[in-house]
């Protein structure tokens, strides 16, 4: 305790009472006998029982305090017991400790707070994981003595027969088996969209000292690998190791390869599974299980190659005799084919030859690579001078629904994306 204050009030004495004869009056003091115990909460004697995955990475700062004060530091020792080991199953942050128990000091003033703040110390207990399969380690802490320059304290927060409270802690550790799986699912991919994929296979925790792992897997089609997609280290079928340590290794990073064919609706998949695991020092009770994500499905779906027109005002306004010769409408294909791409297209409304020349003759071309072309349309000036007649003449531009190819892959956008509208206003 930072401090402790007794103040004493006097008696006052009234002129109008009866007189007080303070020689017959007996104050009496005695010593409140010093002790260290283990921190109980909220004022009650709650004994410390804490249960802790073998996972889990926090610290348990289980609390040693003196709450009658103290004037110099304190020496506390302590015992460790049960069945958790010391260095296997758990280690300490704090204090100077061996597998049977240990020593720290809780200082005077050392702590933060008011006059009414205990100096405390606080005792770290840290999880260690393993391989083995040995569900709950208990781990029991037991103050054995605590003292100073000037005296011994007692241990405990008093006692009921035979029972001294808070004298124990109590630390359960919690088995966690260790398993290794794929670190996703599934991935989906757009062919030639040049995109890497990491295939990588984890453990759901760190690989515990002489715990090595292997891990076997194996891929199956439909896609075909050096067809539909590959890999930079190939082949996709073989053995990796996860080391003491390991959060995880990289088998392989996948990537789609560009064909011309029409893959499935759905895509084609590559699967890759973990087919088997194997474990360092199995004879010593390691043991390894493969996850939940055992599974990895690769999945690759075609491109969007969809012929569209580029987009214009909507009608194009013609309407000026400079307007008079080739107009172009651009045509796109999305991404580049290795083969020859042919597309068709109808006109309709307007007289051939007397307002537009189809200079295209309704068929365009994309050459392999090539993502442009045009429609060529000349607009005759005889379709600007109305003599008289001012009546719009609307023109429509379609692409065919189809295209010709041997690019499977190729199609045609609808709707709006696949017309050209052209409104050809003449002068007086």
């Amino acid at each position: 305790m930072k401090k402790i204050i007794l103040i004493i009030f006097g008696f006052g004495l009234l002129a109008s009472c009866t007189d007080v004869n303070l020689d017959e009056q007996t104050i009496k003091v005695k010593n409140l006998d010093g002790y260290v115990a283990f921190a109980n909460a909220g004022g009650t004697v709650v004994p410390i029982n804490l249960t802790v995955a073998e996972t889990a990475t926090a610290v348990q700062n289980i609390r040693i305090e003196c709450p009658t004060g103290f004037t110099s530091d304190i020496t506390v020792t302590y015992q460790f017991s049960g069945s958790a080991v010391f260095g296997t199953d758990f280690t300490t942050t704090s204090g100077t400790n061996t597998a049977s128990g240990g020593s720290i000091i809780l200082r005077r003033n050392a702590t933060t707070g008011g006059v009414n703040d205990f100096d405390f110390v606080n005792l770290g207990i840290r999880a260690l994981t393993d391989a083995v399969a040995d569900g709950t380690k208990t781990l029991t802490i037991t103050l054995v003595s605590a003292s100073n320059s000037e005296k011994s304290f007692s241990i405990g927060r008093g006692s009921d027969g035979s029972t001294i409270y808070q004298k124990e802690a109590i630390v359960q550790f919690t088995n966690v088996n260790l398993n290794v799986q794929f670190s996703a699912v599934s991935a989906t991919v757009i062919e030639n969209s040049k995109a890497k994929t990491a295939l990588r296979i984890i453990p759901n925790f760190n690989i515990p000292t002489g715990a090595a792992v292997t891990a076997t897997y194996a891929v199956t089609g439909p896609a075909g690998f050096g067809v539909d997609y590959t890999s930079k280290n190939p082949p996709l079928s073989g053995t990796i190791v996860l080391p003491v340590g390991s959060s995880g290794v990289l088998i392989d990073s996948l990537s789609t390869i560009d064909d011309t064919l029409l893959e499935a609706i759905a895509g084609e998949n590559a699967v890759m599974t973990i087919t088997a695991l194997s474990i360092a020092n199995s004879a010593n009770g390691n043991v390894v299980a493969v996850g939940t994500n055992n599974v990895f499905k690769y999945t690759i779906v075609d491109e969007n190659k969809k012929i569209e027109t580029v987009p214009t005002a909507t009608p194009l306004i013609l309407n000026n005799l400079n307007q008079v010769g080739v107009t172009n409408f651009g045509v796109l294909l999305p991404s580049v084919s290795p083969q020859t791409v042919t597309v068709g297209y109808t006109i309709t409304g307007g007289t051939p030859g007397v307002d537009f020349v189809d200079v295209t003759g309704g068929t365009i071309s994309f050459s392999a690579g090539q993502t442009s072309s045009n429609v060529e349309l000349r607009i005759l000036n005889t379709a600007l001078i109305g003599k008289g007649n001012t009546t719009p003449i609307n023109v429509t531009i379609k692409l065919n629904a189809t295209a010709v190819s041997t690019d499977a892959e190729v199609g045609v956008a609808t709707g709006v994306k696949s017309e050209f509208l052209v409104r050809i206003i003449p002068l007086n």
